[in-house]
């Protein structure tokens, strides 16, 4: 596809699985995200509070999507799993919107993401090192060999805002408190977001695929303001 995917290593915390269940169904969205955030003040010791759950797919289950679904509806599904200390690697995954009504109305980074997770899982990537900027704060010769990789992918998960964040609409059940906790949290959320065998740096991917008319359009016309 068109798509691009970095990976940026940044600094830092420390990262368990707390799995939705049938219960779910029969709560409502305050009363769940009342009982998460209750759950929170005993895992979470981030720069930044964290008020809203980090909810996370895992990647055996990420390989296997053909379509990107709301964050609701996954979760109603039982799809993901609440961020918890135990967890040894998340990615955190930034992608641009490629249409205004769906984040990625093709399926190309989706399609992408997964072609990548797959080859680390066939230990076909190769040995990664940080950039130049990334290497002035980073450890001295620190990387990621494609057996580090091979391991890591195996038991990781996936934070990507549409499936991770609430999202509002006419059939979702989620307000714009809930929303505005989670975007409020993504700083915590990418502190999270980390390889425990390198402690001091997170995984940070970030998609930028070919922008699509609709999106140049909406550029365009911002500019012009």
């Amino acid at each position: 596809g068109n798509s691009q995917i970095r990976t940026v290593y940044t600094m830092g915390a420390s990262s368990s699985k707390v799995r939705s269940t049938g219960r779910e169904l029969a709560m409502t969205e305050r009363e769940r995200s009342a009982r998460d955030t209750s759950l929170l003040r005993g895992l979470v010791g981030t720069a930044v509070e964290m008020k809203y759950p980090m909810w996370l797919v895992p990647v055996s289950s990420f390989v296997k999507l053909t379509k990107l679904e709301p964050h609701q509806v996954m979760r109603q599904r039982g799809e993901l799993v609440m961020w918890a200390p135990a967890m040894k690697t998340v990615f955190f995954l930034s992608h641009q919107w490629t249409s205004f009504e769906h984040p990625d109305h093709m399926l190309d980074q989706l399609r992408c993401f997964k072609r990548l997770l797959i080859r680390m899982m066939k230990g076909e990537v190769t040995t990664t090192v940080p950039d130049f900027a990334a290497q002035i704060y980073l450890p001295k010769g620190i990387k990621v060999t494609t057996k580090e990789w091979q391991a890591m992918v195996s038991d990781a998960y996936i934070w990507m805002d549409y499936m991770s964040v609430p999202q509002i609409g006419t059939y979702l059940d989620a307000g714009v408190s809930d929303l505005m906790k989670a975007v409020e949290s993504i700083p915590a959320y990418g502190e999270l977001s980390v390889n425990q065998r390198y402690r001091s740096t997170s995984s940070f991917v970030t998609q930028t695929p070919s922008p699509t008319p609709a999106v140049q359009s909406r550029r365009r016309a911002t500019s012009s303001r």
